[in-house]
């Protein structure tokens, strides 16, 4: 990738994220096939469908699950997706996934997919120590904008060790406060930050492997981890994490909103990210994406 293309993924890293509701939705149909709404927050973490599926790396036949997953929308929206998966769906408050909720969204995908539905479903009504799932089972355990919600992370996080397969990774996507600003829910409850969310996920074994995006004001708004037992493979991950950690104030102007109109800024960003370019798209996938997106439609 040479240094006019890391000009071009400056552009746009600017003008994707934070997009106007109808730029959104008709991104949501021309990636995905289906509409915003239907797609449920996916697109909000992931405007791009290669971007989701290069970063979740589901394979169909996998089990997964889903924490918190309230009526369960988002998880029929990954199944939209993929094919031959089982997929569980863990929520504490029973009133809001039930058999009855679960067949009437699940006759809405259904019609949706427009093929015959593959996946299955199954719920497990858990607590806010345990997940009540089976154990040593799962190949993914996914979190959308639920883990700052669980009031006891390490008992959960002691839980779920034990329903994953020895490979089995957690992915949590979620809105992070920033060092100098901190954000909160719809309900009150704190985002976490990303290097706390990193330390208690530490505390149980799990290690950092794979980021969405830079830390950034508009990004860590739908910011993505992934965290796996491997030492060997996160091993990997932190030497090329802890080089491009070096750049958090580089990755900063990019929420300058002045930046596009300035060639200066633009040419410093970018001879600075063309230094790491190659640590850069081993940690932050989103990156390159969005860069072949973008040529594709110039």
């Amino acid at each position: 990738m040479t240094r006019q293309l890391i000009i071009l993924l400056i552009l746009a890293f600017q003008n994707s994220f934070g997009q106007p509701a109808p730029r959104l939705a008709e991104l949501s149909e021309t990636e995905y096939g289906f509409t915003k709404k239907d797609m449920y927050v996916i697109n909000d973490f992931f405007e791009y469908k290669k971007n989701f599926e290069n970063f979740f790396n589901v394979k169909n036949g996998e089990t997964i699950a889903e924490l918190g997953a309230g009526d369960g929308s988002c998880s029929f929206a990954i199944s939209l997706i993929y094919d031959s998966l089982k997929i569980y769906l863990e929520e504490f408050d029973s009133k809001t996934l039930n058999s009855k909720t679960l067949n009437t969204i699940n006759k809405k995908y259904n019609k949706l997919k427009g093929k015959p539905q593959t996946n299955t479903f199954e719920i497990a009504i858990g607590s806010f120590t345990s997940t009540n799932l089976p154990d040593n089972t799962f190949d993914k355990i996914f979190m959308f904008q639920a883990f700052h919600e669980f009031t006891f992370a390490d008992e959960m996080l002691n839980d779920i060790v034990k329903k994953l397969k020895p490979n089995g990774k957690v992915i949590v996507l979620d809105a992070f406060s920033l060092k100098d600003k901190e954000i909160k829910c719809q309900f009150g409850h704190r985002g976490l930050k990303i290097d706390e969310t990193i330390e208690i996920f530490k505390r149980h074994g799990f290690y950092l492997a794979k980021m969405k995006s830079p830390e950034t004001n508009i990004v860590n708004y739908a910011n993505a981890l992934v965290f796996d037992k491997n030492s060997i493979e996160s091993t990997n991950f932190n030497i090329n994490y802890l080089q491009v950690s070096k750049l958090k104030n580089t990755f900063a102007l990019l929420d300058s909103t002045t930046i596009s109109r300035d060639s200066k800024l633009i040419n410093l960003v970018s001879d600075t990210l063309y230094n790491y370019l190659s640590q850069i798209n081993y940690v932050y996938s989103a990156f390159s994406v969005k860069v072949k997106t973008l040529l594709l439609k110039t």
